[in-house]
């Protein structure tokens, strides 16, 4: 709801009253990232704790249904109706945004508005494909160490990639930059897994709680430590103005904005999968939430048709690009996606998995028996 929030501001009819709640906004991608990475990374564990190592055949066959089974029905659909009539529209540019090109660099046509978001898309199957197979090297119990200085590498070149690429006039767009999110919500499940947060719930409990969001509303208000200090003397900041406008130190501060943003994201969605504290998870598990999340993928894939003003479809003489008809009308079209084409898929998924499954211990059980 968050990510089509924001997306909102580019449509019509964008209210005066909603600018306040920008700034709150402006995370919703890096925390969406964050999650993904935690939940995919969870899934991988859990599996692997059940068959000793990572089946990589189930877990790709699963994904690669997971994301691809809503999407096809989606794109026959939307480039159809929306994209065809269009003369600016090319099937490559819309198309190769799914693996070729994260991003297709053609931004404004109504076609990259279509599949623009599936940038997204395209960063976590990419992570899907060298996460698991980096887990499966790495010994179980070795793992930590140099997961937390893949995750520590990732995270800064979110930032420092993205600024070389804007520096020689690339795109900010790229997957890898994406990964620095997905890392940092991978490092945490990992964590989670290896017990390494359970001091974390011993000694804090739900006292961690306001700390993390407090940090989330100065990232939120001020995006700069220098913004922060002026709310205490406008002489510190001052002072801190110059220091800032050296290179070096900008890009680090930057880098470590991003990084305590990305880790506070993280510990709330491990604190909150722990069930702590448990007044805030049960709201998380209050049945509105809760069908929001099943739909949450269908909504993804359909609410750039109403929020970018693509679609110029009335009802009643209101138009559904029209705030706040965009939001109503993706979460209808978001349902009706998720009971036609995503529902299926999932069944079709768990097919898929219990046959590899099923395989993988017929195999094991007529193989003949080691000599001791």
């Amino acid at each position: 709801m968050v990510v089509m929030l924001v997306h909102t501001r580019f449509g019509d009819a964008y209210p005066v009253w909603m600018r306040p709640l920008d700034p709150f906004i402006r995370g919703g991608v890096t925390a969406f990232m964050v999650l993904s990475g935690y939940l995919i990374t969870h899934s991988l564990l859990i599996a692997e704790a059940r068959r000793e190592r990572v089946d990589m055949p189930a877990f790709f066959a699963g994904q690669m249904v997971r994301f691809f089974a809503p999407v096809v029905p989606y794109l026959a659909i939307a480039l159809t109706v929306w994209g065809l009539p269009s003369a600016e529209f090319r099937w490559i540019p819309a198309l190769r945004i799914l693996w070729a090109s994260p991003w297709t660099g053609d931004g404004f046509d109504g076609a990259t508005h279509l599949t623009g978001h599936l940038y997204s898309l395209a960063a976590q199957t990419q992570f899907c494909l060298w996460w698991p197979l980096l887990l499966w090297l790495l010994p179980q119990g070795r793992r930590f160490v140099p997961l937390t200085l893949i995750m520590l590498a990732a995270a800064v070149w979110r930032i420092w990639g993205r600024e070389l690429a804007m520096a020689h006039n690339e795109t900010p767009q790229r997957t890898d930059y994406v990964f620095g999110s997905l890392t940092v919500g991978a490092w945490w499940a990992v964590a989670a897994a290896k017990g390494k947060m359970d001091w974390i719930l011993r000694l804090t409990g739900v006292r961690l709680l306001p700390v993390v969001g407090g940090v989330l509303l100065v990232l939120a208000f001020t995006r700069s430590p220098s913004a922060f200090l002026e709310l205490f003397s406008p002489e510190m900041r001052e002072a801190v103005v110059p220091w800032r406008q050296v290179p070096a130190v900008a890009l680090a501060v930057r880098v470590l904005l991003s990084l305590v943003a990305m880790m506070a994201f993280g510990c709330l969605a491990f604190l909150l999968h722990q069930g702590r504290p448990v007044r805030v998870a049960q709201i998380f598990a209050w049945p509105g939430i809760t069908w929001l999340g099943r739909i949450s993928f269908s909504v993804y894939l359909w609410q750039n048709v109403f929020c970018f003003g693509v679609s110029n479809w009335k009802l009643g003489g209101l138009r559904l690009d029209n705030f706040p008809n965009n939001i109503v009308a993706s979460v209808a079209f978001g349902y009706l996606s998720y009971r036609l084409f995503e529902l299926p898929s999932l069944k079709f998924r768990s097919w898929v998995k219990q046959r590899i499954r099923s395989r993988n211990e017929n195999a094991g059980a007529a193989s003949p028996p080691t000599a001791s």
